[in-house]
């Protein structure tokens, strides 16, 4: 009876191939994986590995090209928000009491008016609310769900877990420049650009860890495991982002291309770091 029994199957990492070529996920996918995506289980957020900077690119450009009508379409409703909002700020600055003075402070407080403030909190809240989409959108379509219609960029699952993380992280990243203001020195100079970065860095790569996983406390860990591991990289890619930025800004058709990029490159350094789902057309 022992003949009958078929042999067991072989593992994907008895092959002498493994490693050498991207590999299906032997663990369970996250609900946003699907079978057009591949994941390194041997990767994690508590154990990640190193993000390779020409793929990193590459992969984020394959993602905004299949779909860049989407993208380009949302970066410009994004941009007339902006716009409005900066139009109505000028329209609601008192010119006369500024021009009036010369004395800074005075200056300063005639500006801080209460239609002022109240814009100032609109357009804060509302360009926080895009970008989340944004963010979500983006991860969704890396992890197995393209962005195929304007409907998709407006799903709210995992909202709230990532506004959390970002008023979290908004917080924490005004407080070096506090510190610049109370102590203006070279030193505080330093540690808030520095901190500055690594919570840059958290606020973006921080998205999909609070997808999967929820926790403000994992999201903020997770961010910092990555770029602890891959800092040199990602101060790179960074360089990169900043070159891309001051050249597509020059044009209003490269600054739509660019918004999506920015959020788009670290969230693929971010998922390759951790050996998230990836889509493998864009492989």
């Amino acid at each position: 009876m022992a003949e009958n029994i078929p042999p067991f199957p072989q593992h994907p990492e008895d092959s002498p191939d493994w490693g050498r070529e991207p590999q299906e996920s032997q663990a369970p996918q996250a609900p946003l994986g699907s079978p057009s995506t591949i994941a390194d289980p041997r990767r994690s957020p508590a154990h990640p590995g190193t993000i390779p900077f020409e793929s990193t690119f590459s992969i984020a450009w394959k993602s905004f090209s299949s779909h860049w009508g989407h993208w380009v379409v949302m970066s410009l409703i994004y941009l007339i928000v902006s716009v409005i909002f900066v139009i109505a700020d000028g329209l609601t600055t008192p010119n006369e009491a500024l021009q009036a003075t010369a004395d800074p402070t005075v200056a300063l407080s005639a500006k801080f008016t209460p239609v002022f403030i109240i814009i100032f909190i609109v357009s804060a809240i509302v360009s926080l609310i895009i970008n989340i989409f944004f963010t979500l959108t983006v991860h969704r379509d890396l992890g197995g769900h393209p962005f195929t219609s304007y409907a998709d960029f407006f799903r709210s699952h995992g909202f709230g877990r990532v506004l959390l993380v970002s008023i979290v992280v908004s917080i924490i990243q005004v407080v070096p420049f506090i510190l610049l203001v109370l102590k203006p020195h070279l030193l505080w100079v330093a540690i808030a650009a520095i901190i500055s970065l690594i919570l840059t860095i958290c606020f973006s790569l921080s998205a999909h860890a609070t997808i999967v996983h929820g926790g403000v406390g994992q999201a903020l860990m997770a961010s910092f495991n990555v770029v602890r591991s891959n800092i040199l990289v990602l101060i790179g890619i960074w360089v990169v982002l900043f070159i891309i930025n001051m050249v597509l800004g020059l044009t209003i058709i490269g600054i739509v291309v660019a918004m999506p990029l920015n959020i788009m490159v670290p969230a693929v350094a971010y998922r390759i770091a951790t050996g998230a789902p990836l889509q493998t057309s864009y492989l």
